[in-house]
């Protein structure tokens, strides 16, 4: 069922969670008209979910630019909404505005990044890595590769998932290991960066895991060998 005409009455709701879930909910809409809500959301609502939700929700569109696949508002509008968002005194506002900026390759992204990863708020930290995945720029392979030690498991996760974003392969022995990290949810993330990143010795690993005990990390294994061999397959 489709119901996107009640996510979007739900975007003048009095309640700012309620208008946080209706951005959410709004996720595949790629229609101009969201795109400028979303942007006057960012700009004047007085939640700080709801402008998060709706930086976060506006990468999408930023991506579409990229793409050339997007024409009513210029590139630039989105850019700058974005970038004066990045300066919100909210980091979470900061954090979702700079994931969305990280489709755009360009030095002054690269170095918001950086700038973000030197971030003494740990959040800000994440984020920076999680952009450096999407940016999908081989320039932040070493920055990627190290953290995959890190001591915080968010921050591993975060570098498990740029790794895969980035297909590196050099990464494959550190996810290897990361399939019995201590936390639950890295280990997920490091069966996800495999399946992105392919190859035999992957393809092994997640057979391996797949025909295992841990029904979790079974069914992560599968889907990620279902999307390897999808990408794999021959096409039309």
């Amino acid at each position: 069922l489709d119901f996107g005409r009640l996510y979007r009455i739900a975007l003048d709701d009095a309640l700012p969670a309620v208008r946080r879930m209706a951005i959410e909910g709004l996720w595949e809409d790629e229609r101009p008209d969201l795109m400028r809500r979303l942007l006057s959301l960012l700009a004047e609502d007085p939640a700080d979910e709801v402008r998060a939700a709706a930086a976060a929700s506006l990468g999408r569109f930023i991506y579409l630019a990229e793409c050339d696949e997007l024409e009513i508002v210029p590139r630039q509008v989105l850019r700058e909404a974005l970038e004066l968002a990045h300066g919100d005194a909210s980091i979470e506002v900061a954090r979702r505005a700079l994931e969305s900026l990280a489709y755009i390759s360009e030095p002054h992204i690269i170095r918001l990044i950086d700038a973000a990863y030197s971030h003494a708020d740990p959040l800000m930290r994440q984020s920076a890595l999680f952009a450096m995945g999407r940016s999908t720029d081989r320039f932040w392979a070493e920055t990627v590769l190290a953290e995959l030690h890190n001591e915080s498991p968010a921050m591993r996760y975060e570098a498990a998932r740029a790794c895969g974003e980035l297909r590196l392969e050099r990464a494959l022995p550190l996810l290897a290991r990361m399939l019995s990290d201590r936390d639950a949810e890295v280990q997920s993330m490091a069966v996800w960066a495999l399946g992105e990143i392919g190859g035999k010795r992957a393809q092994q690993l997640l057979e391996g895991l797949a025909d295992g005990e841990d029904e979790a990390l079974s069914a992560a294994a599968q889907a990620a060998l279902d999307s390897l061999s999808f990408a794999s397959g021959p096409m039309d």
